[in-house]
């Protein structure tokens, strides 16, 4: 599967290996919710915000933690800036 494009809310993305993973700027990552299904789900914090944020235990460790708000906030600011 690696290599593979798929689109995941309908943005394309690519699956990479463990090891490139590794290697991403930044781990996208929800909110902390007592309510999720995942009892297991390990905490960080928000690089951007400082929110407590989950991700799963399988996730890469070397990137930043950022939340999805903060994340979906400067793809936006990015897509205002490129528009001509």
């Amino acid at each position: 599967m690696t290599g593979e494009k798929v689109k995941i809310g309908g943005v394309p993305m690519q699956v990479v290996s463990d090891a490139e993973a590794d290697a991403c700027d930044y781990l996208i990552c929800m909110p902390w919710d007592d309510n999720s299904p995942f009892k297991d789900n390990f905490r960080g914090i928000c690089c951007m915000c400082g929110v407590t944020v989950m991700y799963r235990w399988h996730a890469p460790r070397q990137p930043k933690r950022i939340c999805i708000q903060c994340m979906t906030e400067n793809l936006n600011a990015d897509d205002k800036s490129t528009v001509d």
